[in-house]
C-alpha cells in the first residue's frame, strides 16, 4: 500500500507544517467556488457574476428585483452578447426580468416626415 502525500511529508521535520497544511486542505468545502453553477451559487456573489458575464450596471442588472431574475439574466448573458444591441436582445432582457413583452419602435425619437 502506498503512502499519502501528507504522511510522506510528516517523516520529515522541515516539511511537517507542509504535511498539517495538506490535511486540513481536504476539510475545505468547495462548493462554495462553483461559481459557474448560477443556480446553486450564494446569492452575495451573482453581482460578481454579473461583472464577469459584462450584464451589471444599465445592462440588465439594475432592473432585476429578485434573485431569480438576476439568475435568469446570467443564464441567458452568452446568447445576449451574440445579439446585443438588437431589437430582440432589448426584448429579451426585458422578458427575462420579468417586465413582460415589449413594443419596440425603432427610429430616431423626435423624427418626423
Amino acid at each position: 500500500m502506498t503512502d499519502s502525500v501528507p504522511s510522506i511529508l510528516a517523516r520529515d521535520a522541515r516539511f511537517g507544517p507542509l504535511s498539517g497544511l495538506t490535511e486540513r486542505v481536504r476539510d475545505i468545502d468547495l462548493t462554495s467556488f462553483l461559481v459557474n453553477l448560477i443556480d446553486t451559487v450564494q446569492p452575495d456573489l451573482l453581482p460578481l457574476l454579473a461583472d464577469q458575464f459584462h450584464i451589471g450596471g444599465e445592462e440588465g442588472w439594475q432592473l432585476a428585483e429578485s434573485d431569480d431574475a438576476k439568475r435568469a439574466l446570467l443564464h441567458s448573458a452568452n446568447e445576449l452578447h451574440r445579439h446585443k444591441g438588437t431589437p430582440w436582445a432589448i426584448r429579451e432582457v426585458i422578458r427575462r426580468l420579468g417586465l413582460g413583452e415589449a413594443v419596440l419602435i425603432e427610429g430616431l425619437a423626435g423624427q418626423r416626415r
